[in-house]
């Protein structure tokens, strides 16, 4: 955990007219922060900066967001993302979802935010056009939100807030979902000028004791999705709670009316209200919470499927008897899942498989058979037939675990 960390004055001269103007501007600074108004008694002054610095360092950044990976810092699985098919995930976390003829490129970019800290955006890039809208066209980007921690949100008032960068002004739509897919709130936005970096703030109250299905504890909470494009299949009224699956009203631009459009959403926040700036959490920190979800063994910023020996488990002796054999390895993952997930493995030749078609590298070589067992939410067992007479004994492997919501 990190904490933010508010610099401490040289008490030496705490007389001297530099020192409360100082503290004086510390206190501007600090407002809000259990600071009272200014005062020009310099001992009452330190108190109340002393106790309105405690408070800050005691608190985390941004713990009080339900989005993972809403500053979109976190990318482990490709460098980009091609005619993206549904249900694909993206940067960690955010899944994309569509139903028509149009297609997207995704990666994560540099286009951020002005005057904020904020490293990267998620970058949709139509590549074909879907001009016109059929009934039963869909385009989305969202995330699932697991129940645990979803269920501190619900019944009470809440902010999503975002940066949003649309190829198009005029009306967009958010749309909540529940668990069960059997209740759902529609929410409209206006984006006010195209092509510009725009903040949102959305306020919403979650169904609460409610109708529906909803789950508060490893499964999906909610689904938080943005809409790019919705047919009337998909369309309903807005700021109400429907006990059906809809993403839009009909008032929704259509943001993949052009070849050249591009859709950017950064700073991505969920929180009880009232809102609060979105600060990134440490980056290590951020990459664990991904890692809940997905994680693979490569080193970061290599994706699956790369030909490398680094980074990969490995078991190796010599000076056995001269015959074929089969090796088991262990993997133990960086983080525990929340549920049991889908492995897949790869030699360091990059090739790959799941369940029954896995790959390792033996002593024989590359692209050799394996079969994955023991799956759990720790770790797995993963075991190869070298397929050569050997005295030597290796297995090498790479592996990705998938426990996506």
């Amino acid at each position: 955990m990190a904490w933010v960390n508010i610099a401490t004055r040289d008490t030496d001269d705490a007389n001297s007219a530099t020192d409360v103007n100082q503290l004086m501007e510390n206190n501007r600074i600090l407002g809000g922060n259990g600071v009272s108004a200014p005062s020009n008694d310099i001992e009452t002054l330190e108190t109340e900066m002393n106790t309105a610095q405690a408070d800050i360092l005691l608190r985390p950044i941004d713990s009080d967001n339900m989005i993972i990976n809403g500053g979109m810092d976190i990318n482990q699985r490709a460098a980009s993302y091609t005619a993206i098919a549904s249900g694909t995930y993206l940067l960690d976390r955010w899944i994309y979802n569509r139903a028509g003829g149009g297609r997207h490129t995704a990666t994560q970019d540099s286009s951020v935010v002005p005057n904020t800290a904020t490293g990267f955006s998620l970058k949709l890039d139509v590549t074909t056009a879907d001009g016109t809208i059929a009934a039963g066209d869909l385009y989305v980007v969202g995330q699932y939100v697991e129940g645990y921690n979803f269920r501190k949100l619900n019944g009470k008032a809440c902010i999503l807030s975002f940066n949003v960068r649309s190829p198009l002004d005029g009306i967009h739509c958010v749309s909540f979902i529940s668990s069960g897919s059997d209740r759902s709130y529609i929410v409209e936005y206006t984006v006010d000028t195209a092509d510009t970096w725009q903040l949102v703030q959305i306020p919403i109250t979650f169904d609460g004791g409610g109708s529906g299905t909803w789950d508060y504890i490893n499964g999906i909470g909610i689904r938080v999705f943005f809409t790019l494009a919705a047919g009337a299949n998909f369309q309903d009224s807005a700021d109400t709670w429907l006990s059906t699956q809809e993403y839009a009203t009909s008032n929704q631009v259509n943001t993949l009316n052009n070849g050249a459009n591009n859709f950017y959403l950064a700073n991505v926040k969920l929180q009880l209200a009232p809102y609060t700036i979105f600060n990134n959490r440490p980056f290590q920190q951020e990459l664990s919470f991904c890692q809940r979800y997905y994680e693979h063994n490569y080193d970061y910023g290599v994706y699956p499927g790369a030909a490398t020996q680094v980074g990969a488990q490995e078991f190796y002796t010599s000076g056995n008897n001269n015959s074929d054999h089969n090796i088991r390895l262990d993997p133990r993952y960086k983080v525990s899942k929340g549920s049991t997930p889908t492995i897949s493995t790869y030699d360091v030749a990059g090739n790959g498989g799941s369940g029954g078609a896995a790959r390792v590298t033996m002593v024989a070589g590359n692209n050799k058979a394996a079969t994955i067992a023991n799956v759990g939410f720790t770790g797995f067992r993963v075991n190869g037939a070298n397929g050569a007479v050997s005295t030597e004994r290796k297995i090498q492997v790479f592996y990705e675990a998938d426990s996506e919501l």
